[in-house]
């Protein structure tokens, strides 16, 4: 009985410490590479510390970063399709122009990261932390950002068609032109947002939070406006035609 109770412990034990283990087990050869300038795909640099390292235009296709250190890093135009960035350090990592489809950067820390002409199709970033980073002109058409901090964020241009957005954070965000056909942003807080001739045709926006927003030009055509706020907000020449406004205020 006590040698069973000592197993029972010991697995109690190493099942506990299984997620620290696992979040510093990086290849050290695939880190190596990196260092030396070179392309890692599929790569496991789970807990790597990557700071302030130029990775720019590099091949990290399907790599796994999982709790890697990428704060200050440069990975401009690099190709990171299909890579893991879940819980990964992105605070002011710069990835202008990268390829990041389909890429899972769930609950990432990466605010103020620089996005700027990014693919980001079918991405992942429910719960990411993103606030005041950049998204110009970055395509973010049906990602999975459910939950998700964006608020500050400087996003004019940027493409949302059919992304989930359900209760984001996306207070003061500049979202002039941005286009948001067919997204889901039911119960999303958009307090303060530029949204000045965005186009929200046919989004979900029930419940959703828009006091204070400039909405001149927006198109809501089709769009659920089911109990959406919208007191206070400027609202001139905004197209409203056909959407569902049961329960939404304006006062």
């Amino acid at each position: 009985m006590k040698i069973s109770s000592k197993l029972f412990a010991l697995t109690i034990v190493f099942f506990s410490l299984a997620p620290v283990l696992r979040a510093g087990a990086y290849d050290n050869a695939a880190l190596e590479r990196a260092q030396a300038g070179l392309d890692c795909p599929g790569a496991d640099l789970s807990g790597a510390d990557l700071s302030g390292m130029d990775l720019k235009e590099r091949d990290f296709t399907g790599a796994d970063f999982t709790e890697a250190r990428l704060s200050g890093a440069r990975l401009d135009g690099a190709k990171l399709r299909g890579a893991i960035f879940t819980q990964a350090f992105l605070f002011k990592t710069s990835l202008r122009g990268a390829d990041l489809r389909g890429a899972d950067l769930r609950l990432a820390e990466a605010r103020q990261a620089d996005f700027t002409n990014a693919d980001l199709r079918g991405a992942k970033s429910e719960r990411a932390q993103m606030g005041g980073a950049k998204f110009l002109n970055a395509d973010l058409s049906y990602c999975k950002a459910k939950e998700a901090a964006l608020e500050g964020v400087s996003a004019d241009y940027s493409k949302w068609e059919g992304a989930e957005l359900s209760f984001a954070w996306l207070e003061k965000a500049a979202l002039k032109h941005a286009v948001f056909v067919g997204a889901d942003l039911a119960g999303a807080s958009m307090r303060s947002a530029d949204l000045e001739q965005a186009n929200l045709s046919k989004a979900r926006l029930s419940g959703a939070d828009l006091r204070q927003a400039r909405l001149d030009e927006a198109d809501f055509s089709r769009a659920s406006l089911y109990k959406t706020d919208l007191r206070e907000a400027v609202i001139a020449d905004t197209v409203f035609t056909d959407a569902l406004q049961e329960g939404c205020r304006f006062r």
